[in-house]
C-alpha cells in the first residue's frame, strides 16, 4: 500500500515535468524560427534597449519599422547618389558655357578687345552686353557650386577633401557676385564697387588656385583618382600662380598708391587673364568628367 501511494504521488510531478519540458521545447523552436525570420533585422547596439528583445533580434511590433527606415535610408542614398552625378555634368558644362558666352558676347560689343580687355569688362557699368554677361556669370558660379560639392563626394574624407572643395566653391560664389558688384571702364579703380570687385576677383582667382593645391594632397591615396590627376592637379595649381603674377604685375590695372616694379603692357590684360582662367577652368573640365565616371560606378555597385 505505501509504494502505491508513493507511486501514485510520484507520478504527477513526472508528467508536469514532461509536459514544462515539451512546451520549452515548442517555445524554443518558435524562438528558432522567429530568429531565422529576423535575422537581417539584428541590430547589436540594441541590446540594452527596453524593446523586449534579446540577443539584439528586434520583436514583431518592431521589424515593419526596422524595414521602413532601411528602405527609405536606402532610397535617400540612391537619390544623393543621382544628385552627385547630376552634379557632376554642371563641372562639364561650366567651362563650355562661360566660354562660349564670353565670345559671343564680345561680338555685340563694338571695339571690344579679347586680347587686350578683362572679360570683366564684359559686364562693366558702360557695357552693352552687361545683362548677358552679369546672366553669363551667375549660371557660371551656379554650376560651379554644384561642381564643388560633386568634387566632395568624389574624393576621399580627409579633412582636405573638405577645404579643397570649399575653396573652388568660393571661386563660383564670386562669380555670382560678379553681378552686383561691376567693374569700372577698363577695370580701374576708381569707384568703390569697382574696387571691390577688383579686390573679390583677386581673392577668387588666389582661393580657386589653393583649392586645386589642397586637392592634388587628396588625390594619391584614393585608388579612383591616382597619381596622375595628383601631377596634374600640381601643374595646374604652379602654372596658374605663375600666370596670375605675370598678369597682376604686368598687365592689370594697380590700385591707387601702390608703385608698379616694372612698366604696365595694357595690351596683355586680356591676353593674361584668359591664359589664366583657361588653365583653371581646362582642371575643371578634366577633374569633372573623371568625377562624372567615379561617381557613376559607385552608383552601379
Amino acid at each position: 500500500m505505501q509504494a502505491e501511494r508513493v507511486e501514485r504521488h510520484a507520478a504527477p510531478p513526472n508528467n508536469r515535468q514532461n509536459d514544462a519540458r515539451s512546451l520549452c521545447g515548442q517555445e524554443l523552436k518558435q524562438r528558432l524560427a522567429r530568429c531565422k525570420e529576423l535575422a537581417p533585422l539584428r541590430l547589436p547596439h540594441l541590446n540594452n534597449c527596453h524593446c523586449g528583445k534579446r540577443n539584439g533580434i528586434l520583436p514583431k511590433r518592431y521589424a515593419s519599422l526596422a524595414a521602413t527606415k532601411t528602405i527609405r535610408r536606402n532610397e535617400q542614398q540612391e537619390m544623393n547618389s543621382k544628385t552627385m552625378v547630376l552634379f557632376s555634368l554642371c563641372g562639364i558644362a561650366a567651362p563650355i558655357v562661360f566660354a562660349s558666352v564670353v565670345v559671343i558676347a564680345g561680338m555685340f560689343y563694338p571695339g571690344y578687345s579679347h586680347s587686350a580687355q578683362a572679360i570683366s569688362e564684359l559686364a562693366a557699368v558702360d557695357s552693352p552686353v552687361a545683362v548677358v554677361q552679369n546672366v553669363n556669370s551667375f549660371v557660371t558660379g551656379v554650376l560651379l557650386i554644384a561642381f564643388a560639392r560633386a568634387l566632395r563626394a568624389g574624393i576621399n574624407s580627409r579633412r582636405e577633401s573638405v577645404l579643397g572643395p570649399a575653396l573652388i566653391g568660393f571661386f563660383g560664389v564670386t562669380y555670382i557676385g560678379y553681378g552686383f558688384l561691376p567693374c569700372d571702364p577698363g577695370g580701374e579703380f576708381v569707384s568703390t564697387v569697382g574696387s571691390l570687385h577688383n579686390a573679390i576677383a583677386t581673392c577668387s582667382f588666389l582661393s580657386v588656385l589653393t583649392g586645386i593645391f589642397i586637392v592634388s594632397r587628396t588625390l594619391a591615396p584614393d585608388p579612383n583618382w591616382g597619381r596622375m590627376y595628383r601631377l596634374y592637379s600640381l601643374i595646374t595649381a604652379a602654372a596658374g600662380l605663375i600666370t596670375l603674377v605675370l598678369w597682376l604685375t604686368i598687365a592689370s590695372p594697380a590700385p591707387p598708391g601702390v608703385p608698379r616694379l616694372i612698366a604696365r603692357v595694357p595690351a596683355a590684360n586680356g591676353t593674361l587673364q584668359r591664359v589664366f582662367l583657361a588653365i583653371v577652368l581646362q582642371w575643371i573640365e578634366v577633374m569633372a568628367i573623371r568625377l562624372f565616371v567615379v561617381l557613376r560606378r559607385r552608383q552601379e555597385l
